[in-house]
Parts: structure tokens; C-alpha cells; sequence
């Protein structure tokens, strides 16, 4: 299954692992996408932002049958139930499509346990897996993690993912485009819109947000945003000639 009708094989409810267990809802595949650790929570915010990805399947199952095979082959132990004997299927984190139907399995784990032995034995079977899928297989660890991308993501998402405010109007997205494009920090900006329209204190503020999480406007994400300092908006909603009347 592929899109909002996917399952993933383990859920985030299932069990507690490195950091906060998360889910998150998937505009674009209309469903809500399980993580179980904090680092593959991390990796999904920036899969989910690059808006390049079709789909994204995560905890996806591998087939017992060929797992089992490829151990077999590699002399390696294949998962299994210490009590009950029972083999465990192996998972990839990420199946995830691009477009033109290229696919590309992405195993995420913590560097210092790609040191571990027993890690690495499943990951072997797992890259020979897709090795004979003819699927590009990577693996990486918080050291692939843009940082500062990161961050700006979380601080803009939130206001994404949170219903844009009733009196949000037009004057108010102009007041804010106003503010910045002349120099002043987002901060400022919002709390001179808030009291120019008479908004609940904050709201200015939560448009900038809602407008860049949105894709409305834009701005070079790799830069940290601090609220405090003045931000470059390298494109905005209502078009340029109206910042170029006002900065």
C-alpha cells in the first residue's frame, strides 16, 4: 500500500525508544506518519519540508521469507524472539518515492550504534535486501542533519500545522511585509501589527510563521532565524512590487 492507505509495520504508540517517540500529520500523503526514535523524528521534518518526496513510507517491512534467505547467505543470525523463537521481520526506516517512481531506502541510526556489531549485522541484510531490489540504500546519522535547517523548520511548522487565525486579513499581511522589508525583526514587526489591528498579542508574530511554513513567503531556511533580528524575505505572497513601494 502506498500513500494515505500505507500501515506502517511499527507504530509509534508500540514502544518507547532513543528520545520522543513522535507523530506527525502528512499534509501531502493525507495521513499521520509514525517515528520512534528522535533522531528518525528529526529526519522526517526535513523529508517532509523539501516537498520533493511523492511518498514516504516509514517502518517499512521487509519480507521474512527474503530477509531470512539473504541471512542465511551472509552467515549472519536473523532476528528472532529470544523466548518464543519466532523470527522478527526487519524494517527500513524510510521507503521514500520521488518522482518518476525512483525509490530510496533510508536506514537512520545514532552513530555511536553503527559501532555496534549487532546493528550492523542487520543492516547488512537489510542493504543486501535492496541491494537486490535495485534500490539505492543509504544510512544515515544525526552528523547528516542540517541543524539550523532543523530548527527553522520547528519554529515555522507548528504555525503550519495550527489553524491560520480567523482575523488574518490582507491588512495585516501587508502591515508585516511592511515591517520586515524595511528592517525590523519579526518581533517587532508582529507586535506593531498586533497593536496597528488591534490582534491578540502574538498574532502578528504566528502569521510570520504561518507564512513561511505555508510557502506563502520565503526565506533562506539555512539561516537561523532569531525573531529578535531583522530576516531577509526573498519573496512574498502579494508580489513584489507592492514590497518594492513600501521597503
Amino acid at each position: 500500500m502506498e500513500g494515505k492507505n500505507y500501515d506502517p509495520y511499527v507504530k509509534g504508540r508500540h514502544f518507547g525508544s532513543k528520545g520522543v517517540v513522535g507523530r506527525i500529520y502528512n499534509r501531502q500523503i493525507e495521513r499521520t506518519q509514525h517515528t520512534i526514535s528522535n533522531l528518525e523524528l528529526k529526519y522526517l521534518t526535513l523529508l517532509k519540508w523539501s516537498k520533493v518526496p511523492t511518498d514516504i513510507r516509514e517502518q517499512f517491512v521487509l519480507p521474512l521469507e527474503e530477509t531470512l534467505a539473504i541471512a542465511e547467505e551472509l552467515g549472519i543470525p536473523h532476528p528472532q524472539d529470544k523466548s518464543t523463537r519466532e523470527w522478527h521481520p526487519l524494517s527500513t526506516d524510510f521507503l521514500v518515492t520521488l518522482p518518476g517512481g525512483k525509490s530510496i531506502a533510508i536506514s537512520v541510526k545514532y552513530a555511536k550504534d553503527v559501532s555496534n556489531r549487532r546493528v550492523l549485522e542487520k543492516l547488512q541484510i537489510e542493504q543486501e535486501y535492496w541491494r537486490y531490489q535495485d534500490t539505492e540504500w543509504k544510512l544515515a546519522t544525526e552528523s547528516d542533519i542540517p541543524q539550523t535547517l532543523l530548527e527553522n523548520i520547528e519554529w515555522v511548522q507548528e504555525a503550519h500545522e495550527n489553524p491560520r487565525p480567523d482575523n488574518a486579513s490582507r491588512a495585516a499581511e501587508e502591515l508585516l511585509a511592511m515591517y520586515l522589508a524595511q528592517g525590523l525583526p519579526p518581533c517587532e514587526a508582529g507586535r506593531l501589527t498586533d497593536k496597528a489591528l488591534r490582534l491578540e498579542t502574538g498574532t502578528g508574530l504566528f502569521l510570520i510563521r504561518h507564512f513561511l511554513a505555508s510557502r506563502k513567503w520565503s526565506t533562506d531556511m539555512r539561516v537561523k532565524i532569531d525573531p529578535a533580528k531583522p530576516i531577509t524575505i526573498t519573496r512574498y505572497g502579494m508580489g513584489d512590487k507592492f514590497i518594492d513601494r513600501v521597503a
